[in-house]
């Protein structure tokens, strides 16, 4: 639900209350799952209790959320998470995507909002050390390939990996 409310939130930014935007969300899901919109919104209201009291609190930490970037909602959810991986469905919705990787994602077509997006994430080896996506450096490559015929290089020292190692570099 929570999902549908922040994609119809950025569709219609203007145009909405938090109550219409929830009604349709629930709809929604409850089209999704072959059920009544009133038993999704009966559900996740009694699964969040006692944090939530009724769907007007609901509204309000929504709200909070998607115009404050407060953590309560987040931290409520997390508290009511019945497994591991409902917890990091969790993470991943309220994952906050750092600014100098919006840019990126939006030059590629991309929702930089998206967890599958994310890059750069540490891990403790015997160092700290930058964990790279590889499926970004293959769509980078694919679109500048072309364009460059073959010869990427760094926007900022113009370093060519084809020019200094031949064909392994490319």
């Amino acid at each position: 639900v929570i999902e549908v409310i922040r994609e119809n939130s950025r569709i219609q930014p203007n145009s909405w209350t938090l109550r219409k935007i929830r009604n349709e969300a629930t709809a929604t899901v409850g089209e999704r799952l072959g059920i009544k919109k009133q038993s999704v919104e009966s559900k996740f209201i009694t699964q969040l209790k006692p944090y939530v009291k009724n769907a007007k609190h609901f509204d309000e930490l929504v709200k909070t959320w998607l115009f404050e970037s407060l953590d309560d909602l987040q931290n409520i959810l997390l508290h009511s998470a019945k497994s591991t991986a409902d917890k990091e469905k969790i993470k991943a919705l309220f994952y906050r995507t750092p600014e100098e990787d919006i840019l990126l994602a939006q030059e590629f077509g991309y929702d930089p909002s998206t967890i599958h997006f994310k890059e750069g994430k540490d891990k403790l080896r015997i160092h700290l050390v930058k964990e790279r996506n590889r499926s970004l450096i293959d769509l980078a490559k694919t679109k500048w390939t072309p364009q460059d015929k073959g010869d990427i290089r760094c926007s900022i020292c113009f370093f060519s990996f084809k020019e200094k190692y031949g064909t392994i570099g490319t």
